[in-house]
């Protein structure tokens, strides 16, 4: 029953969805305010459905009904629940669902909270994110239903599998008799061996030796072959069991092709066919050979890195249903961008957030001592992040100065578009990555849909610049103003977007296209190309924030750059060790990106300082009352201020991590030692077999790290084999690490002898500044929560935090 509720909640939101586009544009052009109102209360409905059946396959999840087939491909008896949770995104059906609930959670906000207040964009705009919702609706019903059960889908690469446990087994019951199989599947011509189930006592042990059956415990028709009996009598090629002795042994392997067991007391192993069933027993179904979570998925930062993405991904809808809406109804002020402000902002710190955990699991799990691999899924994630950058910094220029009007809703539409085509390359199999979904049929709607969106985008664009509609209200005057460089700040971003996309899309394309093969570019692309953008992009986020609206001299700029400049100066002094090689030579390339980066920091800082010194003066305040007003009266600039000092931390910690990386492999025996930098790793023993409360079985090393002859922690890096997960997919490197803010010692356990475990291999990176990648990327999300907040409502408790420490004597400097 909870799988049907789930299934016609999923079929009901698709028609909702439908009426709401229909009654939205229907009533808005025909100016009928009771069905315009229907159509928004549908679209409200829309979202309580699909989160229904969200919820219904959550409970499937949870009660672990293997007769979905797609709770068997994502869960496990063994699996813990935190982990069985994270299953409903842990593979393409769920995640689709997971998906369309988001949207259409975003669009159930946005007409919420901007109905009254942008009453005239909202029809449009909620019609527009209804369209949406609605295709993925349909994909995930009639291409990716992920409440199908095991009768519903070919089976003939993908047979079921589960065990069949007695009343008084461990596990829930999915009650169902074998007429009931034997019917659903003859009804879809399905042979019986594509189903393997058992029945398992609960007492029962791995059998260590042949397993032989009775001929009584076979049905009197089924046929045994006779060279697989052990007797000496003349028999038929293929003898009825009926006609032997009740006491005949006969090898299981005679009737391995069968699907179900007959006995209970049977060995596991042991299988025969439904036919050879009574067709009233009643089998009570759990999965014995479930696939259970992909292991590399079973990580802490899997539980929040997916949702997290999506929350990106998906967020963007409501800047291009507001960009789309003006478009179409002719309000081409900055309504469209006020009313998708915050939301964009939202998207786009989950979007980061997502960013920076991915990067934290691949450093955790994948087991090759980084985090960015420029892998085509990273990518792909990747791209609308830096156009939906460089949108919330070009349209400042539209705000303060109404210019851009075109470029702006180019980079709105842009930024979904690049959302649905990193959706289509991730889903479709267009690439191969471990990040990916394994190929699937959605690929060709997929594209054709991107390709719908980008083509009536542009020509709404097109045809409202056309009639003069987007037409920049000031010309570019000054190329030091402030304006002129967000411009050059946003070009950087498309040339990184463009070589970006190139490297992971378009090469690969191309090549298989007209080359017939596949050319896949790595980091020796990627580095040389966008390591000159990006020291152009920290350059502009330094000098950008010193000059003026409007109009900026040389001579001012210059004034304005003097301080920071210095402070830079002063600190890279500090940074010279962490720009010196293994063989102490000085790096000036690096050192000189260090001091780069620095700068963009120190201006963040020495900005947010003026502003501060700026309120003493003026009105007296003491420095924590000057920069809780700074923040309070413009949270969007100074919260950005932080976001660039989030980003000036992150730069340093990649630019130590990939420049100054070391490496080493070694095999030693148990007690030899490795030397690294001034680091040795002594070998003490390996861990074999032990087995986690999950079902895993780990082989865990144990290893001494020692640093100027003091033993400064113990490492234990280990392997993780799954046996009941699916081929190429059944074992996890976990790496041991020994973490500072210098550097991070990394770990990991190669390879070792599989019995004495006298001699083990490892692989050792030491990666300078890693950890600031980290906190670098909490700075950027703070800075990000700041900027949500409205100008003069930042929260009470920060202004009586301020008084509080003001009476305690923390008052700074007054005029």
């Amino acid at each position: 029953m909870i799988t049907e509720i789930g299934l016609f909640a999923l079929f009901f939101s698709f028609i909702a969805a439908i009426y709401a586009i229909i009654a939205l544009v229907y009533g808005e052009r025909r100016k009928n305010e009771a069905i315009v109102l229907s159509g928004r209360n549908a679209a409200l409905l829309n979202f309580g459905l699909v989160s229904l059946s969200a919820g219904m396959l959550m409970l499937d999840i949870i009660f672990q009904n293997y007769q979905v087939q797609y709770v068997w491909s994502v869960t496990s008896p063994d699996m813990p629940m935190f982990f069985r949770l994270t299953a409903l995104w842990g593979s393409q059906q769920g995640s689709l669902l997971f998906w369309t609930m988001l949207m259409s959670g975003f669009c159930a906000g946005a007409v919420l909270l901007n109905w009254k207040v942008h009453r005239r964009l909202m029809p449009y705009a909620t019609a527009y994110m209804m369209a949406v919702v609605i295709f993925f609706a349909g994909i995930t019903l009639f291409f990716e239903n992920p409440f199908a059960r095991w009768w519903y889908v070919p089976t003939a690469d993908q047979p079921f599998t589960a065990s069949v446990l007695r009343p008084d087994g461990a596990y829930p019951a999915n009650d169902v008799s074998v007429a009931e199989f034997m019917s659903a599947f003859s009804a879809q011509q399905r042979a019986f061996v594509s189903i393997s189930a058992q029945i398992i006592p609960n007492d029962v042990a791995l059998p260590t030796q042949a397993v032989f059956l009775r001929a009584s415990d076979l049905l009197p028709d089924v046929l045994v072959p006779s060279a697989m009996l052990m007797t000496s009598q003349a028999l038929p090629e293929m003898v009825r069991a009926g006609d032997l002795p009740a006491d005949t042994s006969i090898p299981f392997s005679a009737v391995s092709n069968a699907s179900f067991v007959l006995r209970g007391d049977l060995p596991p192993t042991a299988q025969i066919a439904p036919a050879m069933l009574d067709p009233n027993m009643r089998l009570d179904l759990v999965s014995y050979n479930a696939k259970g979570l992909n292991p590399l998925l079973r990580h802490f930062g899997m539980a929040i890195h997916p949702p997290m993405l999506y929350l990106g991904f998906v967020g963007f809808i409501v800047l291009f249903a507001f960009a789309m809406s003006a478009l179409a109804s002719g309000d081409l002020s900055t309504n469209w961008i006020k009313a998708s402000h915050r939301w964009t902002l939202f998207a786009w710190l989950c979007l980061s957030l997502g960013l920076i955990l991915g990067g934290r699991w691949a450093y955790d799990v994948l087991g090759w001592g980084g985090y960015w691999g420029w892998d085509p899924v990273e990518n792909a994630a990747f791209l609308p992040w830096l156009m939906g950058t460089a949108f919330i910094h070009s349209v400042m220029i539209q705000e303060k100065r109404g210019m851009l009007k075109t470029w702006n809703m180019v980079l709105a539409v842009g930024t979904f578009s690049a959302v649905i085509f990193g959706t289509f390359a991730t889903r479709s199999g267009l690439v191969e990555s471990v990040h990916s979904f394994a190929r699937s049929e959605i690929g060709f709607p997929m594209f054709f849909f991107w390709l719908i969106v980008t083509i009536v985008s542009v020509w709404l664009i097109l045809w409202r610049r056309s009639r003069g509609e987007l037409r920049d209200e000031h010309p570019f005057t000054n190329l030091l103003s402030r304006e002129s460089l967000f411009v050059l700040n946003n070009l950087i971003f498309m040339a990184l977007f463009i070589a970006i996309f190139w490297g992971s899309f378009g090469a690969p394309i191309v090549s298989e296209i007209f080359l017939d093969t596949n050319i896949t570019l790595g980091k020796d692309y990627f580095i040389p190309v966008v390591t000159p953008l990006f020291i152009a992009l920290y350059l502009l986020m330094g000098i950008a924030p010193l000059s003026a609206w409007g109009a900026t001299s040389l001579k001012r700029l210059g004034r304005s750059v003097i301080v920071p400049l210095a402070l830079t100066i002063v600190s890279l002094g500090l940074f010279i060790g962490q720009a010196t090689d293994k063989n102490g030579v000085l790096n000036i390339l690096a050192w000189l990106g260090y001091g780069l980066v620095l700068f963009s920091g120190w201006v963040a800082i020495y900005e947010t300082y003026r502003g501060a010194v700026a309120r003493i003066k003026a009105h007296g305040e003491s420095l924590p009352v000057a920069l809780y007003t700074l923040l309070r009266r413009n949270p969007r600039r100074y919260g950005g201020y932080l976001i660039h000092l989030g980003i000036t931390v992150i730069g340093i910690g990649v630019i130590g991590s990939t420049v100054f990386q070391q490496e080493t492999q070694q095999t030693l025996a148990v007690g030899e030692t490795l030397a690294i930098a001034d680091y040795q790793i002594r070998y003490d023993g390996l861990e074999q077999g032990q087995i986690s409360q999950d079902g895993r079985i780990m082989d865990i090393a144990n290893l001494t790290l020692i640093r100027n002859g003091q033993e400064i922690a113990h490492l234990r890096p280990r392997r993780d084999f799954f046996p009941n997960a699916g081929e190429g997919m059944n074992s996890m490197t976990i790496s041991g690490a020994h973490s500072t803010i210098e550097n991070d010692f990394y770990v990991l356990l190669v390879s070792w002898e599989p019995v004495s475990a006298s001699s083990a291999t490892f692989k050792v990176y030491i990666n300078p500044l890693v950890n600031l990648v980290w906190w670098g990327g909490i700075v950027l999300i703070f800075g990000t929560m700041f900027s949500f907040f409205p100008k003069e409502t930042l929260p009470e408790r920060i202004r009586q935090r301020v008084q509080k420490a003001e009476t305690l004597g923390l008052k700074g400097v007054t005029a």
